[in-house]
């Protein structure tokens, strides 16, 4: 009787294993700065208007910094956050070494797994709100 109750135990044990739900590891969200000087992109968007984001599955967003030329590229700290409805891009310039020119930089973000359909965006840079936009999944 004792041996039955262990076997028992154990097949039970077996199949609840077997059953438990196998999830995926969450993807984790990306942030970086498209690399150099993105001139083109001026032409494209008035001054104050380079934000851009596509909202399906998962959230996309670009937007632009300007910023010294020197230099062009893996000169930002970035960071995100989000709380409740709001998702804050931190954009902070380390660039040292300056030259007389200022260009256009896109900094790229990708959010998975969101929870609602509607969020605000807030992208800071050195301290200060360049957007604030208010996004919607489509679809």
């Amino acid at each position: 009787m004792k041996y039955s109750s262990i076997i028992i135990l154990l097949f039970i044990l077996g199949i609840w294993v077997a059953c438990e739900k196998v999830t995926s590891p969450k993807q984790e969200d990306l942030l970086y700065q498209i690399e150099g000087c993105n001139e083109g992109i001026a032409k494209v968007f008035t001054a104050d208007s380079c934000f851009t984001y596509q909202f399906e599955t998962d959230l996309v967003v670009d937007f632009c910094v300007t910023a010294n030329c020197c230099p062009d590229s893996d000169r930002f700290n970035l960071s995100s956050q989000i709380t409740q409805n709001t998702i804050t891009i931190t954009v902070q310039d380390t660039a040292s070494d300056l030259c007389l020119c200022t260009c256009p930089y896109v900094v790229h973000a990708e959010f998975y797994s969101l929870q609602l359909d509607h969020y605000f965006i807030q992208c800071m840079y050195d301290g200060d709100i360049v957007y604030w936009e208010e996004v919607g999944r489509s679809g």
